[in-house]
């Protein structure tokens, strides 16, 4: 598991060459997914439909999947 911010971690559950990450709350509650979009060539959240964030959750989203993008977390 990897720590998202204060309040979630990523969970890999994909293979190289592009990772995918389950999103999870402190309490274990499935956020959604972190994935490869190819279309777009980048990767993407795919948040369950009852998943709410905050501004800070975002912000610390965004910056995992920069990290993603760059290849820093494994």
């Amino acid at each position: 598991m990897t720590r998202v911010g204060r309040y979630m971690q990523a969970e890999a559950v994909g293979t190289a060459p592009h990772e995918t990450w389950l999103i999870r709350a402190r309490d274990g509650a499935e956020l959604g997914y972190i994935e490869w979009y190819p279309r777009w060539g980048q990767y993407v959240l795919q948040p369950e439909d009852t998943a709410v964030f905050s501004a800070d959750c975002l912000r610390d989203l965004a910056l995992f999947i920069a990290k993603c993008k760059n290849g820093l977390v494994r």
